[in-house]
């Protein structure tokens, strides 16, 4: 538990996207080709979490690099501001909000969810070992380490998400049971305080392959991919209730969650689908299909979608193109009437190519 390094510079400016930190940006780039594991809108920024894997090598006699001393796994949470019209960023540049590291093995599919009051929880992807759960980051600049076990056979986290202002995370124990754990971060006088609010509650039901999601008054999970049934319900500090099953068909792929809905990337042959679920109506709508595993995002009661180098979105029926990015898709994300997206470019600098990751902004028409 600790205070997060706000405002570090992490990310330089485009030539062409170059202005002054108080003027409003139309991109937001990085000069790096990492993976951007998932991006995410709040009301005054966009997130998104960037991981690599870092080998440090020996710096030889002559300046030269030798061979590799250590190597390391990290996950950043970076963040850019959103101008006043919520269509272009305050400046051109990002900002590190949170970093996480290990020595212990690939970070590579981190999950990242935020919630009303601007918090954000951090979900590192793991192979092989548990990986922790981090609360960040609200004005005081304070994050905390909700879940974090590196001993052998502890509990590991296959979902987390922000319910109100409480954290609710799935933890699995080696038997293969599953609880509902629930926690106050934000509550806390002091990070390193206990936080006598947490609960821990048996879960109803096994996720497989860590295919579930949580979000404000909902958590989503599939026991069985293969049956295409998804089930649902109303996550609370005594555990699930109202859990309802729905079937979206095929073979479920992914599943996300948004406040009232819930999306999942279904697969029937070779035909991808993207159906969501509005949960108050028990409505299930295909919203997209295609051959291709699209990149896929929910929030504010829009879906988008990112199918090959085309930006679709729509808050009713199916999603439509609204941009059309430069380079592949790396990252999406959707909240209401906007959505931004993370692409790749190629940038010729001083007669050399430069691989660079550019933020964009576009509106959900409809």
């Amino acid at each position: 538990m600790r205070r997060a390094a706000l405002a570090a510079p992490c990310l330089a400016l485009l030539a062409w996207g170059a202005a002054p930190a108080a003027a409003q940006a139309p991109t937001a780039p990085l000069e790096k080709w990492n993976e951007i594991s998932a991006a995410a809108l709040t009301g005054t920024d966009l997130l998104a979490l960037d991981t690599e894997t870092v080998r440090v090598r020996r710096r030889l006699a002559g300046g030269g690099l030798g061979p590799v001393e250590f190597t390391y796994h990290k996950t950043d949470l970076v963040g850019v501001g959103l101008a006043a019209g919520r269509r272009r960023f305050t400046r051109a540049a990002f900002d590190t909000r949170l970093a996480i590291r290990n020595s212990i093995g690939s970070q590579s599919g981190a999950r990242l969810a935020t919630g009303t009051d601007g918090a954000s929880v951090v979900l590192p992807g793991a192979h092989g070992f548990a990986p922790p759960v981090v609360w960040c980051c609200p004005a005081s600049g304070i994050e905390v380490v909700v879940e974090s076990d590196g001993r052998s056979g502890a509990q590991r986290a296959l979902a987390a998400g922000l319910d109100g202002t409480r954290v609710r995370m799935l933890m699995r124990s080696a038997d293969g049971d599953v609880a509902l754990v629930s926690a106050s971060p934000g509550l806390l006088a002091n990070p390193d305080d206990l936080d006598e609010s947490r609960t821990a509650v048996p879960f109803a039901g096994r996720p497989s392959g860590g295919l579930a999601a949580i979000a404000d008054g909902v958590v989503a999970w599939t026991e069985d991919p293969a049956t295409g049934v998804v089930r649902h319900g109303a996550p609370a500090d005594t555990g699930v209730t109202d859990v309802a099953d729905t079937r979206f068909g095929g073979r479920v792929l992914r599943v996300w969650a948004a406040p009232g809905t819930v999306a999942a990337l279904v697969r029937t042959g070779r035909v991808a689908s993207v159906r969501t679920l509005e949960v108050a109506s028990g409505t299930v709508r295909t919203v997209w299909r295609g051959t291709s595993l699209p990149r896929v995002a929910v929030g504010g009661g829009a879906v988008a979608v990112a199918d090959g180098r085309r930006i679709l979105a729509a808050r009713a029926g199916p999603v439509a193109r609204v941009a059309q990015a430069r380079g592949p898709v790396a990252a999406i994300a959707v909240d209401g009437d906007r959505v931004a997206w993370f692409e790749r470019v190629v940038i010729r600098r001083g007669g050399k190519p430069g691989r660079w990751t550019v933020a964009r902004l576009a509106r959900v028409t409809r």
